[in-house]
């Protein structure tokens, strides 16, 4: 399976609740060149802080690897610069850089270098802080949501993911909304199921 047909069936899995539709309309042909304007260049600068969020939001397990063992920033970086508008891609790197700073500003030091513990409350805080339906517009960070979607589509269309352990059950089926899901699972683990 190629990556542009996964990341197709991740959007129709998904529900497209996460998937934007600038990711689907704007997508460069596989035959496309590598952009390289000043955006992708400094979304390159930013791997080391890219992989370090990845990590924090989708961390190995016992049964799934983790962001950083997938070695995904290169193809979330390709996402952004292939994917997403010039403006989108350049309100991400504006906004990363803004986190950066204002991690370096509250914790005297990089997100790279924060525990993961640290990490995690970080990201938990710009998280709620971006779902938040009483937060004005204003003042959401827009990019995380951007730099979320790319991160998701980047670990669930690799053939790592795709080929480990899932949690699955046949449709059709009876319906059953209170339906316990096995610890561990994908649903659990990412915040996607009871």
């Amino acid at each position: 399976m190629n990556r542009r047909s996964a990341i197709s069936r991740v959007g129709l899995i998904m529900g497209a609740t996460i998937i934007s539709t600038d990711l689907f309309l704007s997508c460069k042909s596989d035959n496309a060149q590598k952009s390289t304007s000043d955006s992708s260049n400094a979304l390159g600068n930013f791997s080391a802080l890219i992989t370090e969020i990845g990590h924090t939001i989708l961390p190995a397990t016992d049964k799934h690897p983790g962001y950083k063992a997938i070695n995904g920033v290169g193809t979330t970086i390709a996402i952004l610069n292939d994917c997403y508008k010039k403006e989108k891609v350049q309100e991400l790197v504006s906004g990363i850089e803004s986190f950066e700073a204002n991690v370096q500003k509250v914790h005297s030091k990089s997100f790279v270098q924060l525990t993961d513990d640290e990490k995690y409350t970080v990201l938990n805080e710009v998280d709620k802080k971006y779902f938040n339906k009483d937060t004005k517009e204003a003042d959401k960070p827009a990019y995380y949501g951007t730099l979320k979607e790319a991160l998701l589509l980047t670990y669930f269309t690799d053939k790592k993911v795709l080929e480990g352990p899932m949690s699955y059950k046949k449709v059709p089926g009876k319906y059953d909304g209170a339906m316990k899901i096995e610890k561990g699972s994908y649903s659990v683990i990412y915040g996607l199921g009871a």
